[in-house]
């Protein structure tokens, strides 16, 4: 009896409690949910498309710059490949030049026991020099066309010093050199040392033959070119950039560059 009583009573177990049962989700909770889940991955694919889009705009980016920085390089090597050639070239014409003036004092020299007028007619030619004997007289047009028909122009006609004067609309211009084609007409500026107000200037000239050939119905495309002995680097990219077919001497042919890569020939 006495062990029955020292055994301790067990205690009842508790009956572990139910979850309730969640609430079934209505209809306009479940489309509620549907949309909410639509919007999330709505979000996620535009996050992933920016993501894309600005890796590619980066990449372009990069692309476009190293494409403008192989095209400068390209035309500095261009530049020092014919440095020796354009000094020899500019050494020529400096003692053709000499030698042109030399035989122009020497006629001055003869005339001087002549009448005063035709001593004063010789003293004029020799102040104002021709622009023909400074920049264009010494260019072989035929080679220059030649030269243009390996970049795929095919030019029947060139001449040099055309002066359009329509007086009636105010359009003046003096034109160094003309070449042209059945589609096209080349207008070149010569000089000896181009700078940037002469590659400025020709924008404005070709300006003017867009409007004079408007007015005339000239439908052919007018396209540029400067031609320069002594051409430093940063004024041949100037003319470049401004759509310009670039002309050196060589030798006793010509270097042509045309406008390309991010740059292209510039048509009015």
């Amino acid at each position: 009896m006495a062990a029955a009583k020292n055994k301790k009573k067990k205690a009842p177990q508790k009956t572990p409690q139910k979850k309730p049962l969640k609430a079934a989700l209505t209809w306009e909770e479940l489309l509620v949910e549907k949309a909410l889940a639509m919007i999330s991955e709505t979000g996620r694919q535009i996050n992933e498309s920016a993501e894309r889009f600005e890796q590619q705009r980066r990449e372009k980016d990069r692309q476009v710059n190293e494409s403008a920085e192989r095209y400068e390089h390209q035309i500095k090597e261009t530049v020092e490949k014919n440095k020796w050639e354009m000094t020899e070239i500019t050494g020529e014409t400096d003692r053709e030049t000499k030698e042109s003036y030399g035989r122009t004092g020497q006629k001055i020299k003869g005339s001087a026991e002549k009448p005063g007028k035709k001593m004063k007619n010789a003293d004029g030619r020799l102040d104002r020099p021709s622009k023909s004997s400074e920049d264009s007289g010494y260019i072989d047009l035929p080679n220059l066309m030649r030269k243009f028909r390996e970049l795929g122009f095919v030019f029947e006609k060139s001449y040099k010093e055309a002066v359009i004067s329509d007086k009636k609309n105010n359009i003046s211009i003096e034109i160094d050199i003309t070449l042209e084609s059945s589609d096209k007409v080349m207008i070149v500026k010569t000089k000896t040392r181009p700078s940037d107000k002469d590659i400025t200037g020709h924008t404005e000239q070709m300006k003017k033959m867009r409007q004079y050939g408007d007015l005339h119905g000239e439908k052919r495309k007018y396209l540029g070119a400067i031609y320069g002995i002594d051409f430093n680097d940063s004024e041949k990219l100037f003319t470049i950039k401004n759509g310009f077919y670039v002309i050196e001497p060589s030798g006793k042919t010509f270097v042509i560059t045309a406008p390309e890569g991010i740059y292209f020939p510039k048509e009015w």
